[in-house]
C-alpha cells in the first residue's frame, strides 16, 4: 500500500492492490454504520470508541462524508487485478484513516453491541482475512506519514492469518 501527495491541488492518494481494497472498503462501510449507530446510541452501547476525533465530529464532519462517498464511488474492483487507487484532500484522508484506525479496535464490541432488542444483529463486523491488530498498526503508520507529509509504502496487514 503506498500514499503519497499527488500535484492535483493538494490530493492525497492511497494505492492498493484490489485485495487489500476489498478489506479496507468494507472497514470503511462498518465504520460508516457505526458512526451512523453510535449517533443514536448511549454510550455504552457505541461500537466505536472516539479517542481521537469526537462522535459528533465523526458524525458531522463533511470531510469524513466526502471520503465516504470517494469509497462508495469506487466500488467493488470484481475480478480486477488492476490497483485501486483513493484520491482525497489530506483532511478527509486523515478523517477517514482515524475512523479505519478505530474500527480496526472495534471487532470484540461489534460482536457484542450490534444487535437489536430481538437478538437480530443490526450489521455485522467485516470478515477481514487477517488479524485486525495488524490493520491498526497499518493505519497507524499511514496517518504518521500523512501528518508529517510525507509518501510511504506500507507492507499489507500479513502474514497473521485469522483462524
Amino acid at each position: 500500500m503506498r500514499l503519497e501527495r499527488t500535484g492535483n491541488g493538494g490530493l492525497w492518494r492511497i494505492t492498493m492492490p484490489p485485495d487489500e481494497w476489498r478489506e479496507i472498503r468494507a472497514m470503511a462501510k462498518f465504520g460508516q454504520a457505526a458512526v451512523a449507530y453510535d449517533r443514536k446510541t448511549a454510550y455504552v452501547a457505541q461500537i466505536l470508541e472516539y479517542y481521537f476525533v469526537p462522535l459528533d465530529v465523526c458524525a458531522s464532519s463533511p470531510r469524513l462524508a466526502a471520503a465516504f462517498t470517494a469509497v462508495d464511488a469506487l466500488g467493488d474492483p470484481g475480478a480486477s487485478l488492476a490497483d485501486v487507487t483513493l484520491a482525497l484532500p489530506k483532511d478527509s484522508m486523515e478523517e477517514l484513516l482515524l475512523v479505519l484506525e478505530m474500527v480496526s479496535r472495534a471487532e470484540e464490541k461489534a460482536e457484542t453491541h450490534s444487535y437489536d432488542s430481538s437478538g437480530k444483529p443490526l450489521f455485522t463486523y467485516p470478515d477481514l482475512r487477517y488479524q485486525v491488530s495488524r490493520y491498526e498498526a497499518l493505519f497507524d503508520e499511514l496517518l504518521e506519514a500523512l501528518r508529517a507529509g510525507r509518501s510511504a509504502d506500507v507492507p499489507p496487514p500479513y502474514p497473521e492469518r485469522k483462524y
